[in-house]
């Protein structure tokens, strides 16, 4: 029996390999396509945006300027690749704040987040928290983080918002919320 599970594992991995060859190599597989802000990219990207598609494995990047975003136009299997890395990086950026060794951080218990980083909440020691103001630097480290990887998703804009809450770790009672938007981020 054991034997028998062993054999469908192989072959449902081999099963998968498969799959995801296929469509990494495949002519018609889906397109996804992404705005991000013109200034997140520097001048010479901005002045040769066939160069930046290319070093950056993008099909193509094409400039608008009635909202100053570039539109980004890759492969599917190419952009989930690209979001699993952002969120590894969210993640180690806002957890490694409860991870830390640094006494700035020392009243986060907890941290939670839903699958699309449209919503963190810190829970904290509300004692140690209310005690020195630097500790609300965590909100926009955290919300600012989250927008970023946000406007590399292919959700439209309006919606590329993200709400921190930072929360009492016992009570769970709302101590601060503050709503991040793409808008907002751009113009700091």
């Amino acid at each position: 029996m054991k034997k028998k599970i062993a054999i469908a594992a192989v072959v449902i991995v081999c099963i998968i390999a498969a799959v995801l060859v296929f469509r990494n190599g495949s002519d018609d597989q889906e397109r996804v396509k992404i705005n991000i802000s013109a200034s997140s990219l520097t001048k010479d990207d901005l002045d040769d945006l066939d160069e930046f598609a290319e070093k950056n494995g993008y099909i193509s990047a094409k400039y608008n300027r009635k909202d100053g975003t570039v539109t980004v136009l890759l492969d599917d299997f190419d952009h989930q690749k690209m979001m699993y890395q952002l969120g590894k990086s969210v993640i180690s950026n806002v957890y490694g704040m409860m991870n830390s060794d640094s006494p700035y951080y020392n009243c986060i218990k907890n941290i939670e987040r839903n699958d699309n980083f449209t919503e963190m909440r810190i829970d904290v020691d509300r004692t140690v928290y209310e005690s020195d103001s630097s500790y609300s630097a965590m909100i926009p480290l955290t919300g600012n983080s989250c927008i970023v990887y946000l406007s590399y998703t292919d959700m439209p804009r309006e919606e590329q918002n993200c709400t921190v809450i930072v929360r009492d770790a016992v009570t769970k009672e709302i101590i601060a919320k503050e709503l991040f938007t793409q808008d907002a981020f751009e113009e700091e």
